[in-house]
């Protein structure tokens, strides 16, 4: 199966599937866990090691930068946003690390927070790896 369509066409299309723009998260849950993971909580660190002192308003802005959350401050209920650029570029440097994995016989190891909407898809990946040399876990 092969399909094309731009950057722009496939941000317009994650935004119209409610994938990025304004997604069923709730803001007060976002802020939660940015406060959550300054207070040490291990199940919101997702590998981060602190490699300096953060405060709420600087991972605040990371969020905003790298994930495309809604950057007023003062909207603190209801939808929040994660942005389609963000995500595309995500996923192009997903890609590119997982495609350097793969042609090095690496180990890879799949796992989500979310099993009911990618365990499906993990388990194509893991799959089409282990077929190309790859050790899955």
């Amino acid at each position: 199966m092969s399909f094309s369509m731009s950057r722009d066409e496939f941000a317009a299309y994650l935004d119209s599937v409610r994938i990025t723009g304004e997604v069923a998260t709730a803001r007060e849950n976002n802020l939660d866990h940015i406060q959550g993971f300054l207070d040490g909580n291990e199940h919101l660190e997702f590998g981060v090691q602190w490699t300096r002192e953060w405060d709420y308003d600087s991972v605040f802005e990371v969020m905003v930068r790298r994930a495309g959350l809604n950057p007023d401050r003062s909207h603190t209920h209801g939808q929040d946003t994660i942005g389609a650029e963000q995500c595309i570029s995500a996923l192009e440097e997903y890609a590119r690390i997982f495609g350097e994995a793969v042609r090095a016989g690496s180990r890879i190891l799949f796992a989500t927070g979310h099993p009911a909407g990618l365990f499906p898809i993990y388990a194509v990946m893991a799959a089409a790896a282990k077929a190309a040399g790859a050790e899955v876990l």
